[in-house]
């Protein structure tokens, strides 16, 4: 009894500089430890996986890893959109590999073919490698996606 008033007293503060964390999950997940309750722990992140297999063997050996996980659907990993696009970002920007980054976009637009920010994500990497004719096309298929995307918007008007 002392344990579980002791338990329920306990705030869990976590904090990181690491955008796309799984902090609440793991919040959620201790909280629920301490106070005897279920809980699930949080899908590791495809985005790291792949990233590390990048360093070691290559993007084609980290695209494989993933096209054999998802296929499996391999419940341990977290499939979602944000996950790709966070790896495609961590690439053209954090690493400045436009043409690795394009790759993972388009990746991410075969798995996600509905998504506007998919394609916005696209044509900005496709931007950035000086593809204007391929930037204008994933950025005009974001709008068809999603007419209110302002940012896909603004920059076929740049490009045009």
């Amino acid at each position: 009894m002392i344990e579980r008033q002791l338990s329920e007293k306990i705030t869990v503060i976590i904090l990181t500089n690491k955008g796309n964390s799984r902090r609440l999950q793991i919040n959620d997940a201790i909280l629920n430890i301490l106070n005897d309750q279920p809980y699930e722990l949080p899908k590791r992140s495809i985005a790291e996986a792949m990233y590390l297999i990048i360093i070691k063997d290559g993007l084609p050996a980290a695209i494989k890893s993933y096209q054999t996980l998802r296929a499996t659907n391999d419940a341990s990993y977290d499939f979602s959109e944000s996950e790709l696009n966070s790896l495609g970002y961590q690439l053209l920007y954090g690493d400045k590999k436009a043409d690795s980054a394009i790759q993972v976009f388009k990746l991410n637009a075969t798995a996600y073919p509905k998504s506007s920010n998919v394609f916005d994500s696209l044509g900005e990497a496709y931007q950035a490698s000086g593809n204007k004719p391929l930037a204008i096309e994933s950025y005009q298929k974001s709008v068809e996606l999603d007419p209110t995307n302002l940012h896909a918007r603004e920059m076929l008007k740049k490009l045009r």
